[in-house]
């Protein structure tokens, strides 16, 4: 196709987003793969598609592995930034949240080749060419990188609208034992506050210290103020946006079981995290 900037911008932002977890991260390093672009000589590029997505998912992980180094000191836990998906491409690569979290436990090069094959469909012999290993070394990774990672993980594809609902009516009017009721067992929450903003350090296990996190979070911040809860569907998934006039203050992403409890929920208070998101 002739050389289409923003075009090639909404087919490399799923390869970046799916390796940073970061949005922002994934525009400006599409951007400088684009400046550079511009230096190089088209002539000798047999394919600029294959160049383009192999340049973005090389610099990903380069900006991955010192992400890492830079978040030794981060407050708490660090969880991805949420996602409308606004495009075909959004849609059909963009890894759901739980997922993302879930890969926070690989290296940067082994979430690239999970990424790759998973949610692209790569086959072996292109994931190999386009990170300089060989096509058994990929295999044995993508092995290991899935025995790492916990293969229940896949969120319930049902809409729960509905039960989403009923959550935030029994939270509005302090209902604890139908707030409880919607948890299940093995529920846990974790919070990102980034450094900004104050947020539990470490995750709540079991449902009757999440009802009363729940509770105790709307009751401080939220119940005498004039914020909105609207509901959302972010990177899959339902979500909450808590909104003060043109500003959302929290963002909460929902993982549902098969039975239609909630299994995980994923408070982002980060304000960096925030600021791409809009209310619909």
């Amino acid at each position: 196709m002739a050389f289409n900037i923003d075009e090639y911008q909404k087919i490399l932002f799923p390869y970046a987003y799916n390796i940073l977890g970061n949005a922002e991260d994934a525009k400006d390093i599409i951007q400088d793969t684009m400046i550079k672009w511009q230096n190089v000589d088209h002539a000798k590029v047999e394919n600029e598609k294959s160049y383009l997505i192999r340049s973005v998912i090389n610099a990903a992980i380069n900006f991955k592995d010192k992400q890492k180094e830079r978040l030794s000191d981060y407050p708490g836990d660090w969880l991805p930034e949420p996602v409308h998906l606004d495009t075909e491409m959004d849609r059909r690569h963009i890894l759901s949240y739980s997922l993302l979290v879930l890969l926070e436990q690989l290296t940067a090069k082994e979430r690239a080749i999970f990424i790759l094959k998973e949610s692209f469909d790569f086959s072996h012999a292109e994931i190999s060419k386009l990170l300089n290993i060989s096509v058994e070394n990929c295999r044995q990774i993508l092995k290991r990188s899935k025995q790492r990672l916990n293969p229940s993980i896949t969120p319930s594809a049902e809409k729960n609208e509905t039960k989403l609902k009923l959550f935030v009516e029994a939270m509005i009017n302090g209902n604890a034992e139908a707030l409880q009721q919607m948890l299940t067992n093995d529920i846990k929450a974790v919070s990102d506050g980034g450094k900004e903003v104050s947020a539990i350090r470490k995750a709540i296990f079991g449902p009757k210290n999440v009802r009363k996190l729940l509770l105790g979070i709307y009751e401080k911040f939220y119940k005498h103020s004039n914020v909105k809860i609207n509901l959302a569907e972010l990177n899959h998934q339902p979500a909450l946006l808590y909104t003060e006039g043109q500003a959302i203050r929290l963002c909460q992403v929902f993982q549902f079981s098969k039975t239609g409890t909630i299994e995980r929920i994923y408070f982002v208070r980060n304000p960096e995290k925030l600021k791409n998101l809009t209310s619909l």
